[in-house]
């Protein structure tokens, strides 16, 4: 009985990490990691972008252009090639 109990208890975690993947949990998890990494480097390189600035662009990369141009003064198009760079060489899609 003891074997079973302890098959059982090893077999938790996975029937936990089941039903939270099919919740939608690990996704959501998964996605939040992702953004406080990325909005980490947006921070690093973009200094002059405020909390609220970055608390807008979750989920909506393509807000970068605006605030750059915004916060940095930069023509559209630069801005575009910039957002564009950063989102590039950082996996932000």
């Amino acid at each position: 009985m003891n074997q079973t109990l302890s098959a059982d208890a090893a077999l938790a975690p996975s029937l936990l990490t089941v039903e939270a993947h099919q919740t939608g949990q690990c996704t959501m998890d998964t996605d939040r990691a992702v953004w406080k990494h990325i909005r980490g480097k947006v921070k690093k390189q973009y200094r002059r972008l405020t909390d609220d600035d970055l608390q807008q662009l979750e989920g909506h990369g393509e807000g970068l252009v605006g605030k750059l141009q915004e916060r940095y003064g930069l023509a559209k198009e630069e801005a575009e090639r910039q957002a564009k760079e950063f989102r590039s060489h950082n996996n932000w899609h």
